[in-house]
């Protein structure tokens, strides 16, 4: 009994240690006077963070853990969904954020396992090994610190999506000028995670000029200027957000539209004829995204993006039909 009491507590210790990093690092990197040198929104913060996760929970596993490589790979998972946990319950990060980050920091910490695993099995005495997971322990810092010197990615990016209705130019035109109060079920993944829905879209007047005014729930809120009018065809408006205006509450900071990371850009409908009694509806987004990481964070803002405009294009579709 006392020796599998010892053997899970060594198991324990591994991942005790690597939570109190990780929720260390994370309170560091929040603090107002290490802005200028540490983002939360860094590749070292979202991608070599974890892998240094994995590095500390195997280092400070036992031997049978450390040469394990089912061990090397999971456990670590541990640890990082730990560490995700916290912020969560303290409210450093919201429910988007945290499956967003999610499976980056499960791979990354299996990666961080793996390498501490053969590095413990490569190099036997214990200075160097030290050394080594010192120096992976440091690695989120410095690249952090190195990144501080270049500003973000700006791209704009563009998703499009579209659907089938079966009713007439005139009647989907009426639905989608102006959206009345919505009340039909909405359904999509991310308003499961706690994505405001949207309400509803009145319009100033018809045709250019005319100022679009977009209601979601909680508060948040875009004012659409019409750039294109053309009756029964196609209605484009530049978005403006208003994130000054945006509740606390309402979102995660990091997706906030018209924040530092993300903005909502330009919306197009477009009614394509398929025959007398069908239309092709189509839906074109365009937004800017601008993180350290844009080759990671295009995928679930895409996601995003096309989530909430299939939810819409659903509705009118209802309606219509």
């Amino acid at each position: 009994m006392g020796l599998e009491i010892k053997k899970y507590s060594s198991i324990l210790l591994g991942i005790g240690i690597g939570v109190l990093y990780g929720i260390v690092s994370q309170f560091m990197i929040r603090q107002e006077s290490l802005k200028g040198l540490l983002g939360i929104m860094s590749v070292g913060f979202i991608f070599i963070l974890p892998l240094a996760l994995g590095a500390i929970t195997i280092y400070f596993s036992p031997s049978n853990v450390q040469n394990s490589w089912l061990m090397r790979i999971f456990m670590p998972w541990v640890t990082s969904v730990l560490c995700l946990f916290f912020a969560i319950v303290v409210g450093w990060e919201g429910t988007i954020c945290l499956i967003i980050l999610s499976p980056i920091y499960l791979f990354m910490s299996s990666v961080g396992g793996v390498i501490a695993g053969l590095l413990l099995n490569t190099i036997k005495q214990t200075k160097p090994a030290f050394f080594s997971l010192g120096f992976l322990l440091l690695l989120p810092f410095g690249v952090s610190s190195i990144e501080s010197r270049f500003p973000p990615n700006g791209e704009r990016r563009t998703v499009l999506t579209e659907i089938l209705v079966y009713s007439q130019p005139s009647v989907v035109w009426k639905n989608i000028i102006r959206v009345p109060k919505i009340t039909e079920n909405q359904d999509g993944f991310f308003y499961k995670m706690g994505f405001p829905k949207p309400v509803e879209a009145n319009l100033s007047s018809e045709g250019i000029g005319g100022i679009r005014d977009a209601r979601f729930e909680r508060g948040l809120y875009f004012t659409e200027t019409v750039t294109v009018w053309e009756n029964e065809k196609k209605i484009g408006f530049i978005i403006q957000s208003h994130p000054e205006s945006t509740p606390i509450k309402t979102l995660d900071t990091h997706v906030v539209p018209g924040g530092e990371y993300f903005d909502a850009l330009y919306g197009e409908y477009e009614i394509v004829p398929v025959n007398e009694n069908q239309i092709k509806l189509k839906l074109l987004s365009q937004y800017r995204l601008s993180t350290k990481f844009n080759f990671y964070a295009a995928i679930w803002s895409d996601f995003l993006m096309r989530d909430i405009q299939s939810n819409i294009l659903r509705v009118i579709k209802s309606r219509c039909e």
